[in-house]
């Protein structure tokens, strides 16, 4: 499953830099538009929690072989790994910062984008966890 995982994201970030609508990369595309100021929830929203849901079942298999019982999904596992899925969507969020700065027309976004991003990769590493205690539940 976490094959097919890294397959669609792969597939839905191209997509949400190639693919138009309304005028616009999906990357910018409003979902749900809640409010003129706050722009909740973009596509980019939405890849970002799939990515680093998707990130933090990846970094699991990492670290499973270090662990006493990689089956007891408890808190400390579960704060381990949704730290570890947070600080891999913050690398993304200074590569995304540095293409901002540095090239023209990157298309990144600014201060609020970067806070919306942080909190999808939140939501997905928060996801990955209870999904993998879910999928493992009868091995704990």
């Amino acid at each position: 499953y976490i094959l097919w995982c890294l397959t669609v994201w792969g597939i839905l970030h191209m997509a949400g830099g190639l693919l138009m609508a309304r005028g616009d990369v999906w990357y910018n595309l409003i979902l749900i538009p809640l409010s003129e100021s706050l722009q909740i929830l973009k596509y980019d929203q939405v890849i970002h929690a799939f990515g680093f849901f998707t990130t933090t079942l990846v970094l699991y298999v990492l670290i499973k072989p270090l662990l006493k019982n990689p089956y007891s999904f408890g808190w400390p596992l579960g704060i381990v790994l949704v730290a570890a899925g947070c600080g891999a969507g913050s690398w993304n969020e200074i590569i995304e910062f540095f293409a901002q700065a540095t090239v023209e027309g990157a298309n990144v976004g600014g201060y609020l984008n970067t806070s919306l991003d942080t909190i999808s990769n939140l939501i997905g590493a928060f996801l990955a966890f209870f999904f993998l205690k879910f999928i493992h539940k009868d091995k704990q």
